[in-house]
């Protein structure tokens, strides 16, 4: 998504629970930025909202992807598949 975003000329801001990891895959984006945020910790998305509203001059739209596995969601993806 976030390629496809960026390859489209939009600005975008990833977001991790590692700062770096963020940033370096940010960089193989054009004007792409690193955010680290972990969802976890209300302090830590406020903060990375912080920063993303700054870098972009506000929000558009946002992906939530927290990176759970659909297996998580549904135990029974396998056998009992079902929408999100």
């Amino acid at each position: 998504m976030a390629s496809a975003l960026a390859a489209a000329g939009s600005s975008v801001v990833l977001t991790g629970r590692s700062g770096a990891r963020a940033e370096s895959v940010a960089a193989g984006l054009p004007g792409a930025a690193g955010v680290e945020m972990d969802v976890r910790d209300e302090s830590s998305v406020a903060r990375a909202v912080d920063r993303a509203w700054s870098r972009l001059g506000g929000i558009d739209m946002l992906v939530n992807n927290a990176g759970i596995g659909m297996r998580t969601v549904n135990p029974r993806l396998m056998t009992e598949p079902q929408g999100f």
